[in-house]
């Protein structure tokens, strides 16, 4: 048995009867209807309610100890074949695995391997009977009573599913299989369905009429049948539940459908907590359930997030696809499990399979139980994983957002595919306008592959062509629409040329006429020059409507990829249109700039009083205070908390380009185009001179590593000095850059083991801080490389350049994960914020933003200097940034 007496999400196992409590009217209830001459059982309720506990540890436990239909005489000899099933998304197949494990060596004996066998299994099913299967192994055993054979098929709503997906043939086999044997002496099937599918048992003959005979909808628990199930597995333990915790769980679960599997994964979590805090003498309190998040759905979303924090930044997108791929959005709130090979997540993933799997052993480990199978199975290409119970996707919020967001995909996904295939008939035309601006942001966002697309369709390569199509024919429209304007204006320029001379010539061969023919022709010209006139005032009308529109369009665009810096520079443009709008477009354009200089954050508070240019930045470990620097030796204290300038310290003749902390705040060290680095106290007396040392060239660059051993320095040398601190003398230098070390190209990683540096040779390096040894050279970037930063689990590597792009890279490998685009100048500073779930950069666009690490999409722009951003520090939820307008 666990070590806990509570199996948290996961279903009780036919092992734990010792610690199931509250069904055993209900086990009885099932043994006798199990005996009945139909030999069928479904067992129905809702998700949550308790199912496969009740068909494992109640009913299968009981036939192992001899109990069966109205008797508790133990039968001893009596063998018990059971085969266990999930429908999934190939009913046959599994179905095939389940008889092959009950018809054990006497079948398998007859082919070369397991392999062979099962091939051969799955080839008869589709047109013979499981009698016929068998039947060899109830002659096998004929020394003795035959064995009865048990086939239990949980998740029974999974063969809806896959009869809705087209797959009627296959489902409608797999149904007419388990039907047929249960007309055997000695083949018992039970089957586990939850009550919003009983509508669907009508798809196939005969289902509900079996169903009636042998239905058992299970109850819920009595208020005093759920207090056992909370008090009595506690003692078994040795263990206890305070009264107070009991009410409080018996309040929340009372009105709560999801009642069985919140309990037990709160009961859970409580239960290690407490034994890790004193395991002679647990006890369960209502302290212990503030702790998990106070409330049964709080207390599993906390958790599960707890599980995803734990993984690095590389494995963000990975978890977000393989919940995704996990879960079925269903109408009418039937949202359920979607049980998918490893393979398969891997594929959708571009990833190999091994890093999946490490992302399912994070949320299946000992005290998770969020994914199945259980903790030691060992995991293979063709696992098929699974969500351990529903409630996890109706009561984790980020899972929530997730599937969500997978059912927009879908959505999209299908509504292009069907289109695609019409056109491909002739019976619709491509995309145009909103529609495929939305779907082309779409293609560039998700990255779909065929893999995926699988899911929702059959035609991603015809999907794909016609998207690219419609994306080629509008930007040839486009085009066209330009050239037309433009021929349209040279043309009415030329014709204005032409009508005042022909006006010329009318005018002298008037004044050669009659006065009439002078007046009835300048009649004539007036005339002709009006019509003239509102066909350009109709003409520029139009074309001001058309740019209007256009850019309302591209600033929705942005701003719906959260690029609100260019969503309001649009917008902004577009008030030069003002006249010549209708008042209700002018609504909706102010409408959409209200909601775009929302999400576009401001500064929270500006530092000012440098008095000069600043080029870098940083913060002391307690976040007290702010270092900036910058030309003619400016180097100056900010409060952080009241923004007030603190002090300004002398003792650099040049300018400061780099500034760091000891990672305790006992100094701060500076370093500078005077090839000084010196060191300031930051302890009484602060801001005092402690020391000051000579580098071999121009400092660009300082970093320290986490336990405060080296200082490593770069510069105009093209080399990497490594400083010991303890007594301030050279321990290596590291060369092979060709190039200058930039203003924030140094960084070590978080274990203190690499060292990364940019330089304006183009590239960054890895370096091993003991051999000073390159690990890797990391190329792509097309300018200057300005700045490096590790990701909080250093499993990842950020880098800016003047080419106006970041870059991220996976450390192991040396390779590129993706690039973020969306500065309009070059890129200074880097930090990761949110552990590694997000990236700040600061440009000389005199922007920031905020990026998410794992699509690449900007979250927010955060706008307030008015020149080049040069440095960013970060610290908690707070970004700190230096500029060249001194704040």
């Amino acid at each position: 048995m666990n070590h806990c007496p509570y199996p948290g999400l996961r279903p009780f196992k036919k092992e734990e009867t010792a610690i199931f409590f509250g069904r055993e009217n209900h086990i009885d209830q099932l043994l006798n209807k199990l005996g009945s001459p139909s030999h069928f059982l479904a067992i129905v309720g809702p998700s949550g309610g308790g199912k496969s506990s009740l068909v494992h540890t109640g009913l299968l436990a009981s036939l192992e100890k001899g109990r069966f239909g109205q008797t508790e005489v133990c039968h001893s000899a009596v063998t018990w074949k059971v085969a266990e099933l999930h429908p999934g998304n190939r009913p046959l197949a599994n179905l095939a695995k389940a008889v092959l494990a009950v018809l054990g060596p006497t079948y398998q004996s007859q082919f070369t391997n397991e392999a062979e066998a099962l091939y051969v299994l799955q080839k008869t099913l589709p047109q013979g009977s499981l009698q016929d299967l068998l039947a060899p192994v109830a002659t096998h055993l004929a020394d003795g009573p035959p064995p009865h054979f048990f086939f239990l098929v949980d998740q029974f709503e999974e063969i809806f599913r896959h009869y809705q997906q087209g797959q009627e043939t296959e489902a409608i086999r797999f149904v007419t299989l388990l039907l047929d044997s249960c007309r055997l002496a000695n083949v018992y099937v039970v089957i586990t369905m939850r009550s919003d599918f009983l509508g669907e048992c009508t798809l196939f003959e005969s289902l509900p009429e079996i169903i009636n005979q042998g239905l058992f909808l299970v109850p819920r628990l009595h208020r005093e049948d759920l207090q056992r199930a909370i008090e009595a597995p506690a003692k078994v333990f040795n263990g206890s539940v305070e009264p107070a915790l009991v009410q409080q769980l018996l309040a929340e679960a009372d009105n709560d459908s999801d009642q069985l599997p919140l309990l037990q994964h709160a009961l859970m979590r409580m239960w290690l907590m407490a034994a890790e805090a004193n395991p002679s003498q647990i006890i369960l309190t209502l302290s212990h359930y503030q702790a998990i998040g106070g409330k049964l759905t709080t207390a599993l979303s906390q958790h599960a997030d707890e599980a995803y924090k734990e993984l690095g930044a590389a494995q963000y997108k990975i978890a977000s696809v393989l919940f995704r791929s996990l879960t079925e959005l269903g109408n009418d709130n039937r949202d359920g499990r979607r049980p998918v090979e490893l393979s398969n997540i891997a594929a959708q993933t571009n990833t190999p399979w091994e890093r999946v799997a490490a992302i399912v052993e994070m949320f299946r480990q000992s005290g998770r139980c969020f994914l199945s199978p259980d903790e030691g199975v060992e995991l293979a290409p063709n696992t098929v994983i699974n969500i351990s119970h529903e409630s996890l996707i109706r009561d984790w919020q980020r899972l929530k957002n997730w599937a969500k967001h997978e059912a927009v995909s879908a959505a999209l996904y299908q509504r292009l595919e069907l289109d695609a295939r019409l056109w491909e008939e002739g019976e619709t035309e491509l995309w145009h306008g909103l529609n495929l601006n939305n779907a082309l942001v779409w293609r560039n966002l998700e990255r779909p592959n065929k893999i995926w697309a699988n899911r929702y369709g059959k035609h991603f390569d015809l999907a794909m062509r016609f998207l690219e199509v419609s994306a080629t024919r509008q930007n040839e429209e486009q085009r066209q629409l330009e050239e037309a304007q433009q021929r349209e204006l040279q043309r009415q320029r030329a014709h204005k040329w032409v009508g005042w001379s022909l006006l010329a010539l009318v005018m002298v061969a008037a004044l050669a006429v009659f006065e009439f023919i002078q007046v009835r022709n300048a009649y004539q010209a007036r005339q002709q020059a009006e019509v003239a006139r509102q066909a350009a005032l109709a003409s520029e009308q139009a074309r001001s409507l058309n740019l209007f529109e256009s850019q309302l369009t591209h600033a929705a665009l942005s701003a719906r990829v959260g690029d609100y810096a260019t969503a309001k520079q649009l917008l902004y443009h577009s008030r030069e249109l003002d006249s010549k709008m209708a008042p209700s477009r002018l609504h909706a354009r102010n409408l959409l700039t209200w909601f775009s200089t929302l999400m576009g954050s401001a500064e929270q508070k500006v530092y000012a009083g440098a008095q000069t240019q600043l080029t870098a930045v940083a913060l002391s470990p307690d976040g007290r205070l702010l270092a900036t620097s910058g030309e003619k030796g400016t180097l100056v204290l900010f409060d952080v908390s009241s923004g007030r300038l603190q002090f300004r310290l002398t003792g650099h003749i040049d300018h400061i380009n780099a500034l760091v902390f000891h990672p305790q705040g006992l100094w701060l060290a500076s370093g500078g185009d005077d090839q000084k680095i010196i060191f300031w106290s930051m302890t009484a007396p602060l801001g005092q001179k402690l020391f000051e040392w000579t580098a071999p060239d121009k400092v660009y660059a300082l970093a320290i590593d986490p336990a405060g051993k080296y200082l490593a320095s770069g510069g105009k040398d093209h080399n990497i000095t490594l400083w010991k601190l303890a007594n301030g003398q050279p321990q290596a230098v590291f060369k092979g850059h060709t190039d200058s070390i930039s203003e924030g190209g140094l960084a070590f990683s978080p274990t203190g083991k690499l060292l990364a540096s940019g330089s304006y040779d183009d590239t960054a390096r890895l370096w091993q801080v003991e051999t000073g040894e390159t690990v890797h050279i990391l190329t792509g970037h097309t300018k200057d490389v300005e700045n490096v930063t590790f990701s909080p689990d250093g499993q990842l590597l950020a880098t800016s350049s003047d080419d106006t792009s970041v870059r991220l890279w996976e450390v192991a490998t040396g390779q590129t994960l993706r690039m973020f685009n969306g500065h309009q100048n070059r890129v200074y500073g880097l930090r990761f914020v949110k552990e590694g779930r997000e990236l700040v950069s600061a440009s000389s666009d005199s922007t920031l933003r905020v990026w998410d690490t794992h699509s690449g999409v900007t979250l927010r722009v955060l706008q307030g200097h008015l020149g080049r951003i040069t440095g960013i520090t970060a610290q908690a939820n707070k970004i700190f940034s230096a500029s060249s307008d001194g704040t």
